[in-house]
């Protein structure tokens, strides 16, 4: 791919789908961690053949051209720092869940040089030891786009969204990026709060799942306006999902059963600046978290 190296910023199990996913395509790639980039290996499952995956750091970091962030949505905004190793025109594509547009943007305005673009990832991974990972589902996706719908895709995001699934490029990604804030707020938050192992759990008390729906779909409408969708469409969508992904554990379940900071605050938090009448059941459930 000549001179168009690609990093990834972080080395959780985001990261390792993405790492995976472009060793498949045969990208050249690497790893930044918390103390910049790093030679990560691990060992990634997948329709039952395991790949060893070894990341070494190119010699010359400034032929970085697209850059992943595949942390946590309270780790963005620091995580932008490491756009300082490059050179301008770098692609900066962020993966983290929640409502993180005023990140992005903030982000933009602060390296103007660089393209920033928003996503996010269905590509359902559990970590299964110390560096490594299995694939769960071989449904999910990583879709991408741009903060104005106005702007094209690059020459390098045709070579990687052409090149095979799971990668998907989006126009209109702020818009599904927030039908998946309001899935995840339903399904994380529930399954967290109430510590639920699966996700299928949830069906099992199917007011409670509909009645936090209807207040992240209301929040939703309160932050955006109109979602573009029909709510009888979300609420089917994001029941296939539950059953899709039945036996898997949320990772925000995860977080709290490790004794790990959640994402709550980009989710069900964003009930907190609303009237205390609003959005009870939002308000509680991020209370617990």
């Amino acid at each position: 791919m000549g001179n168009r190296i690609i990093a990834i910023v972080g080395t959780g199990s985001v990261a390792s789908a993405v790492g995976w996913t472009l060793t498949e395509l045969d990208f050249e790639f690497y790893f930044i961690g918390r103390n910049g980039p790093t030679e990560w290996s691990y060992t990634f499952n997948a329709d039952g053949q395991a790949t060893y995956i070894k990341s070494f750091v190119p010699k010359d970091l400034t032929k970085t051209s697209l850059v992943f962030f595949c942390v946590k949505s309270y780790d963005l905004a620091s995580s932008f720092q490491q756009l300082k190793l490059f050179s301008q025109n770098v692609i900066a594509v962020s993966l983290a869940n929640g409502e993180v547009s005023q990140l992005l943007a903030s982000g933009q305005n602060t390296f103007k040089h660089h393209l920033f673009r928003a996503g996010f990832s269905t590509v359902a991974v559990n970590k299964q030891q110390q560096d490594e990972f299995t694939l769960r589902s071989s449904k999910g996706e990583i879709q991408f786009g741009p903060l104005k719908t106005s702007d094209q895709e690059t020459e390098l995001e045709q070579a990687i969204t052409s090149a095979g699934t799971p990668f998907v490029w989006n126009p209109r990604i702020l818009l599904y990026q927030r039908r998946k804030w309001l899935f995840n707020t339903v399904i994380n938050t529930l399954t967290a709060a109430r510590k639920l192992p699966c996700n299928g759990d949830l069906l099992v008390d199917m007011p409670m799942l509909t009645a936090v729906f209807d207040e992240a779909y209301h929040l939703g409408k309160d932050l955006w306006g109109g979602w573009g969708f029909a709510r009888g469409d979300m609420f089917s969508t994001m029941i296939k999902l539950i059953e899709d992904t039945s036996a898997n554990e949320s990772s925000m379940a995860a977080d709290v059963r490790f004794g790990r900071r959640t994402e709550s605050q980009y989710l069900a938090g964003l009930a907190i600046d609303k009237e205390k009448s609003k959005y009870p059941l939002l308000r509680s459930l991020h209370a617990l978290l």
